[in-house]
Parts: structure tokens; C-alpha cells; sequence
């Protein structure tokens, strides 16, 4: 039996960027709301959605642990067609996302090059770079982007942690508890509920996971109090800080300038890269996603065209002695090449490099405000079809498993 590669550490790590990424870029949450509704949001949408979101996909993960996540279960629910559609854009909501944060990282690198007088720069050819750079460490191998991923998680939520810790004393109940000013729910509540949706993303690597039932559900109970203790203390240090909602939604970098305040110039600089650095991150993390996914669509398309009649189980392969546990084998050669992946790389170099293109033609040819909208769009739409696929695959009776034992 083949045991997947990646343990509860690497889960954490890889996890961390779907479902949180740091407090970077949300000046513009704190101007939708006065300071008691924004958060008493960030507490309530994750107890209400985030949690039982994590629980499910725990759950699915443990039962089905194959990559691809989400499609994986619509489809077992819903059978192959509504399955392909699935499968189809999720993944190109993947690939949308991710072209999202080398955009923002270039816009970054600008911006803070601006600082010494250094204008002639193209963010597009940051983009490129961007792009190839992680294509490359891709290419070297999942173990190398989990290692990547870690540096980039220290990177990224060290400015936060020492923000959080340096802006403690100023913390005061009474900016904290206004509830008065201008109020715009649905911004608030949509922007809450895109820094949750991340945990959607948890079983797109299931595949890889070593031991799913152990990991996938302490992987969600670790990360459902970092996102809220990550997206909580320092927003109420910056409320403390500054309660003026204007100031946030005037400047999407003024985090930085309430670090130097509370730290010096040095943790202002330190926030700014580290904005960058958590952009690097959300962009592996998606891409990953992303490969998982258009490997998962080629499989099962592929298979369904070679026998279309063909029981569920049947085409089926057991990962475990349970026969529940199980992912698709492609039944053509075409399927079997470009499934097969090496050891090195945990996907196929084609699906990368394919990928890595695809992305670039987004982010060459959208900007950024219509590529955040089709993301908001097509998220919308996969995460119901989950939900109702969850509810489908428990109310369903038992399927009797046609896979030879093991």
C-alpha cells in the first residue's frame, strides 16, 4: 500500500495559506463595519460556517482521500456529468485565484521600490517572474514546496506575531466596543466569508496525505484557531490602534504605517515584504490546487470515455484495506501518461508547465478587479454544490464495493 507524502506539519504548513495567509490586505474589512460588528463577524462566520465546512471536509477526506477534494465528492454524489462541470471550474477558479496573488506581489515589489527612487518597474515582467520561479520549485517536487511553503509561513506571520505582541498594551475594550458609524453588511459579510473559504481547499491534496483519518481532522482543529486568533489579535491591536474606518479604506498598506507606530520603521519595512512573501504563499498554495485538479478532470474524463458503463467501484482502486478509500485509475494510455506523475514531482511536469501557462494568459490578459469577481462567482457556485453533494452522499444508501479486496 502506498503511503502519501505528506504529514500533519506539511498539512499545517500547506493549509495555512488556504485558509488564512495573515492579516495582510484586510485594511479594507475594518472600513465596512463599525469595530464591535467587524468582529463579532470574524467570531460568529467561523463558528457557523468555517467550522462545520472543516468538519465535512474532514470527513470526505478521511472516506474518499484522493486529490482533487471538492469535484472528488460532487462527483460521487452526482455522478460523472455534473461531476466534469464541477471538476472544470473549480479548477478554473483555482487557476483565477492564483494568478490573483502574483498581481498583488508585483504590485507590492512597486511599490516598495518606489521607496528608493526605482520606478522603471514592470509589473508585469515581476509577474513572469514570479510565476516561472515557483513553476521551477514545482517542478523540483511537493517535499520542496513544503519546505518552501514553511519558510514563507515564518516569513509571513512573524511581522503579525510581533505586531500583535509589541501593539498588546495598547489594547482598550472601548474602541473595541463601538458599534456606531457607517455600515455596509453585505461587504462586511462577503469579506468575511472569502477569509473563510479557504477551508474548501483542505482535502485537494488528500491524495498525498499519510494517514488521512489522523491527519485531515487535526490539521482542522489546529488551523480553525489560527485563522480566528491570526485574523482576530491584530485587527483589534490595528482598532486600538487607529478606530477611524476612513484611514483603512483609504490605503490598502496602512497596517504598515500602524507597525511603524507601534514598532519603528523596521517593522514597517518588515510588513510590507512580508505582504509580499504571504502572496507568495497563497499563490503555491492555489497552483498546487489547481494541478491536483486538472490531473483529477483528465483522469476521470478520460476513464468515463473508455467505459462509460462501468460501475463506480469498478473503476475504482482501494488506497486502504477499506475498500471505501479509493481513487480513480485512467483506463487509457493517453489517460495512463498524463496521470502518471514522478516521484519527484507529485504531478506530471506537463500538468505543471500547463498550469504555470495558464495562468500566465489570465494574468496577462484581465486586471485585477474582473479576476477577484469571477473568483467570488465561481466560488459561490462550487461550494453549494458540496454542500448539497454532502448531504446527498449521507442521505444515499450504502453502495456495495465491487473493488477486489486487498
Amino acid at each position: 500500500m502506498e503511503e502519501g507524502r505528506i504529514g500533519l506539519f506539511g498539512m499545517v504548513v500547506m493549509g495555512f495559506f488556504w485558509v488564512c495567509g495573515g492579516m495582510y490586505g484586510n485594511e479594507e474589512l475594518l472600513g465596512t463595519a463599525p469595530p464591535l460588528l467587524v468582529l463579532s463577524a470574524l467570531v460568529v462566520v467561523p463558528l457557523c460556517h468555517s467550522l462545520p465546512v472543516s468538519m465535512m471536509i474532514a470527513e470526505c477526506g478521511t472516506a474518499w482521500p484522493a486529490d482533487g477534494g471538492l469535484p472528488v465528492f460532487v462527483q460521487r454524489a452526482f455522478g460523472d456529468t455534473v461531476g466534469a462541470y464541477n471538476t472544470f471550474f473549480t479548477w478554473l477558479n483555482c487557476l483565477v485565484d492564483a494568478a490573483i496573488y502574483p498581481v498583488m506581489a508585483a504590485s507590492y515589489t512597486k511599490e516598495l521600490l518606489g521607496h528608493y527612487d526605482i520606478r522603471a518597474v514592470d509589473e508585469r515582467l515581476v509577474c513572469v517572474t514570479i510565476v516561472g520561479c515557483m513553476t521551477a520549485m514545482q517542478l523540483r517536487g511537493l517535499d520542496w514546496m513544503v519546505r518552501f511553503s514553511t519558510l514563507l509561513l515564518l516569513l509571513s506571520l512573524g511581522p503579525t506575531v510581533l505586531f500583535a505582541l509589541l501593539g498588546a498594551p495598547h489594547l482598550s475594550s472601548a474602541p473595541l466596543l463601538a458599534s456606531s458609524g457607517p455600515c455596509n453588511p453585505t461587504l462586511l459579510l462577503s469579506f468575511v466569508f472569502w477569509l473563510d473559504s479557504g477551508f474548501y481547499s483542505l482535502a485537494d491534496i488528500a491524495g498525498e496525505v499519510d494517514n488521512p483519518g489522523r491527519v485531515l481532522p487535526l490539521a482542522c482543529a489546529i488551523l480553525q484557531p489560527l485563522n480566528m486568533l491570526v485574523n482576530l489579535l491584530p485587527l483589534a491591536v490595528a482598532l486600538c490602534l487607529d478606530s477611524d474606518a476612513s484611514h483603512y479604506a483609504a490605503s490598502t498598506g496602512y497596517f504598515s504605517a500602524l507597525a511603524v507606530r507601534v514598532g519603528g520603521w523596521w517593522l514597517g519595512k518588515l510588513f510590507f515584504c512580508a505582504s509580499m512573501v504571504s502572496n507568495l504563499g497563497n499563490y503555491s498554495s492555489q497552483v498546487v490546487s489547481a494541478e491536483k485538479l486538472c490531473s483529477f478532470f483528465i483522469e476521470s474524463q478520460l476513464t468515463a470515455l473508455a467505459a462509460p458503463d462501468a460501475p463506480p467501484c469498478a473503476e475504482l482502486l482501494p488506497r486502504a484495506p477499506c475498500c471505501a478509500l479509493y481513487r480513480r485509475l485512467p483506463s487509457t494510455r493517453t489517460g495512463r501518461y498524463l496521470s502518471t506523475h514522478s516521484e519527484e514531482a507529485g504531478q506530471h511536469p506537463w500538468i505543471i508547465l500547463f498550469n504555470a501557462g495558464c495562468i500566465l494568459l489570465l494574468i496577462l490578459l484581465f486586471p485585477l478587479d474582473m479576476l477577484i469577481e469571477l473568483v467570488a462567482l465561481i466560488m459561490t457556485i462550487n461550494m453549494s454544490l458540496f454542500l448539497l453533494a454532502f448531504v446527498q452522499v449521507l442521505l444515499a444508501p450504502p453502495i456495495r464495493c465491487l473493488c477486489p479486496s486487498l
